[in-house]
């Protein structure tokens, strides 16, 4: 619900004495008052709320024409041009026309734009629906949104994954500036963002490179909170929540208030999770928890606002599926069905100590941290050509660490600076629009077991052109992009690593790689590979239209070609993966086989910018009782970066980096288990075209204000061109969703349908289908005049067994079983 951000007085429409104003009520299509609507001048600072009676007036708004925006829940959003003369202008009359469709604007647009609105298909999940869904992590909280799947890294990591595409190709930001993690590195990386105190979450769906620059290739994920405060308006909410699966316990809580023309924030959450059971076992190293506030302030003036705010939170989780113990069938390169039976009553016989051992081992978990300053400015300059001045500037300092037996195993730091300046002009021939300047750098260091990667920095520098006018009943859209990418990383030395070919099972392993003697310098204990500094060019185009061809309807068709530079790790990774399980071997590197060693030469000659050419096309009804948005979509992309499974295995020493200095490293005792090795499958970074095409599809029936019914199914096809299937792609979906809404309560369920998977790629295993069930109940009540939400969810109600198709540790990690929560939260 709308608060108040003017007086009362300034909200009862009454005639002024004085010109220089806008007065008119607002009503829905037979009449009756719509209260509570947001009515905003686009380009200017001036809005303001309708009474109880749908009035609204805006004062002081000189002589001129002006857009204005309006939004009101339960009603599809308005945009109306109109002309206020030097007398001023009383009397407008404004109709709304209700929607069974939840309309809320994006505001990882430069304009006003809602699900029902964009060229691009967006979907924001907000207030009741997003405190229902939200989960520990972002993957999960979004993993019923159409067309978005979770890669499920055993419920403590889970990342997003839109149309097929995630990793690099998929960007997070808060509140539009990037995370500022390693998430986009790996699935065992949690992103840093957090949903517990998020006002929405937005996806853009398809390449956003626009707004975001390079990676913005699959699309983007922006956590809006209310950090930087943007009105003077008292609110704020606290939260409890406890779940019986894994004993999680959740606060939130979240408070901003103003006094004359100063806004302060603030906010804080926790939680403390234990290992989540699926329905057939406890899955181990799947506990979590995490604190964290924010603080933050703003200043309004005469034409704008300028603010800031500094966060802090920590996570500590487990990492499930994550071991140093060697794999036997890795080693010997293939299962032995003849194994000496005395070594089997061996295995079989344990020493009573090793059991005891095994038994007290410590988990292997992550402790990350994270600093977040972010400054955020608008400035209204109403008679000038450029009429609005906007900028964002992040900055955020990253640590990472993985702990295995009390010791700090791995580090990665990473410190990222953004940022960003909006320049608006005024209609041009009825055309609105802008520029974008946009600037981030990237440094990142890593250093201990799973160093896979070299230290390096990126920079990034971008100018962005977006104009969009409406004229009858379309909408057009167009912009560009120029990004210039820089990439420069340090020497990469390696220890002595051992391969072996998976064609030659009995064979010893070969000798440590060798390297071209131009690039790199080897002796008998280490390798060093030395990089030159790589620039990428990026250009990004799109086009689109909004035809609204009747009344409650439209059509949307969306052209862009997007090109994206590889990341540090596409190219330039050389090293073990554990949590992934695999040895990674970048773009950069040419392997080779001879009679006595494996040759890597160092060959970055032939990198290529990752090309996307996508087409959207959208058709929607958005008015009366039923309403739809039905999606589809073909992403062709050239020189696409993809993991690929040589024949080759490496074998790595499980303590292999022990001997290195880590700030923070705890001493263990001696383990004479110390020397064990993993043999881990060589993964190669190729370069190859493909091909992701596929729907997405939402029904919605608002037979009355009561009942609420919603269908739903999303599919993507995802392959080389040459015909291979591209790994873990998300398997079809189906879902139905029913809510019943009384005045002091409300109940609602959702039955969701995942089918099987078996468009595998080579050396990946098909998964079967699975269904699950989740039900949601609320009562609301008030106490001391405060409005309190009492809540139960059970999800997975049936407890149903399942493997998750797009996770690396599917075996390991499958979903959880029936949990039961329940919680409080207050609104004051």
């Amino acid at each position: 619900m709308f608060k108040k951000i003017l007086p009362l007085s300034c909200l009862v429409f009454t005639p002024f004495v004085n010109a220089n104003y806008l007065a008119g009520q607002l009503s829905t299509e037979n009449g009756q008052p719509v209260k509570n609507a947001l009515v905003e001048v686009i380009g200017g600072s001036q809005k303001t709320q309708t009474s109880e009676y749908g009035h609204f007036a805006i004062k002081p708004l000189p002589e001129g024409h002006y857009e204005l925006h309006i939004v009101a829940d339960g009603f599809v959003h308005k945009n109306i041009h109109i002309d206020v003369p030097a007398t001023g202008l009383e009397g407008v009359k404004i109709t709304l026309s209700q929607s069974p469709i939840e309309v809320i604007d994006v505001t990882a647009s430069s304009f006003h734009t809602s699900q029902i609105e964009s060229a691009m298909p967006v979907s924001v999940l907000s207030g009741e629906q997003l405190r229902q869904q939200q989960a520990t992590t972002i993957g999960d909280s979004l993993k019923k949104v159409v067309g978005v799947h979770s890669n499920h890294h055993g419920s403590v990591a889970a990342s997003p994954i839109i149309r097929g595409l995630d990793g690099p190709r998929v960007l997070m930001v808060q509140n539009g500036l990037d995370s500022g993690d390693v998430s986009r590195s790996g699935a065992d990386h949690i992103i840093s963002s957090n949903a517990s105190t998020a006002k929405q979450i937005e996806v853009l769906r398809g390449p956003a490179t626009l707004f975001y620059g390079n990676g913005a290739i699959g699309g983007v994920v922006n956590i809006v909170d209310g950090r930087i405060p943007q009105d003077t308006a008292t609110e704020g909410q606290a939260s409890l929540l406890y779940a019986n699966n894994n004993s999680g316990k959740n606060a939130s809580a979240s408070y901003k208030t103003g006094f004359e023309s100063t806004a302060l924030y603030l906010d804080g959450f926790a939680y403390d999770n234990g290992n989540y059971h699926s329905a057939e076992s406890e899955i181990e190293n799947s506990d979590a928890q995490a604190s964290g506030f924010t603080l933050g302030a703003s200043q309004f003036l005469d034409n704008g606002s300028i603010g800031a705010s500094y966060g802090f939170m920590n996570k500590q989780y487990g990492i499930p599926g994550h071991s140093h113990s060697p794999d036997t069938a890795h080693q010997d390169g293939h299962e032995d069905g003849h194994e000496d039976e005395h070594e089997d009553e061996h295995l079989l016989h344990e020493d009573e100590h090793e059991e005891e051992h095994a038994a007290h081992e410590e988990r292997v978990y992550a402790d990350m941290w994270q600093h977040r300053g972010q400054v955020k400015g608008e400035f209204n300059f109403a008679d000038a050509f450029v009429q609005q001045v906007n900028f964002a500037l992040g900055y955020t300092d990253y640590r990472h660490d993985e702990i295995e037996d009390g010791a700090v195993a791995t580090r990665f730091d990473k410190q990222t600076f953004e940022i960003r300046n909006e320049f608006l002009h005024k209609e041009y021939h009825d055309w609105r629009g802008g520029w974008n300047v946009h600037y981030k750098r990237d440094a990142q260091q890593s250093k201990g077991e799973e160093a896979y990667a070299p230290d390096s920095t990126t920079e990034n520098l971008a100018i962005a052109w977006i104009e969009e006018k409406h004229a009858g009943d379309f909408l057009f859209q167009l912009g560009m992009r120029l990004d210039e990418v820089k990439i420069k990383a340090d020497p990469l030395s390696l220890q002595e690593i051992e391969f072996a070919s998976h064609h030659d099972e009995h064979a010893e392993p070969h000798e440590e790689p060798h390297e071209n003697e131009h690039e790199g310098e080897h002796d008998e204990h280490a390798i060093t590979f030395n990089y030159s500094e790589h620039s990428f060019t990026p250009l990004s185009l799109t086009a689109g239209v909004v035809w609204d061809f009747t009344e409650g309807y439209n059509l949307g068709l969306a052209v862009s070609h997007a090109q994206r530079a590889p990341s540090v790790n596409e190219l330039f990774a050389f090293g073990p993966h554990l949590a992934s399980g695999v040895y990674e071997v970048g773009r950069a590197y040419e392997l080779h086989e001879h009679d006595e060693h494996v040759d890597f030469e160092l060959n970055a000659s032939d990198l290529k910018l990752e090309k996307s050419n996508n087409l959207d096309l959208s058709f929607r009804k958005f008015s009366g009782n039923t309403g739809f948005v039905f999606n589809v979509f073909y992403n062709n992309i050239d020189n696409y970066y993809y993991q690929q499974k040589t024949e080759f295995t490496a074998l790595v020493s499980a303590h292999e980096h022990e001997d290195e200095h880590i700030e923070g490293h705890i001493e263990e005792p001696e383990d004479e288990h110390a020397e064990d090795a993993l043999n881990l499958d060589v993964y190669q970074y190729q370069s190859a075209n493909a091909k992701l095409y596929g729907y997405e599809a939402q029904v919605f029936w608002q037979p009355n204000s009561d009942w609420k019914l919603e269908l739903g199914s999303d599919a993507v096809r995802a392959k080389l061109k040459s015909g291979e299937n591209l790994p873990r792609t998300s398997p079809m979906r189906v879902y139905s969703h029913v809510k019943y809404q009384a005045v002091n309560y409300s109940i609602e369920g959702q039955l969701s349908r995942y089918f099987s998977q078996k468009n595998i790629s080579q050396n990946e295993t098909a998964t079967t289908g699975y269904t699950v069930l989740d039900v949601y109940f609320n009562y609301y009540t008030n106490l001391a005049e405060q409005e309190l939400k009492v809540f139960a969810k059970a999800e997975n109600l049936t407890d149903e067994y399942a493997k998750v198709h797009t996770s690396l540790i599917k075996d390991e990690a499958p979903i959880m079983g029936r949990n039961i929560s329940f919680g409080i939260t207050a609104y004051f």
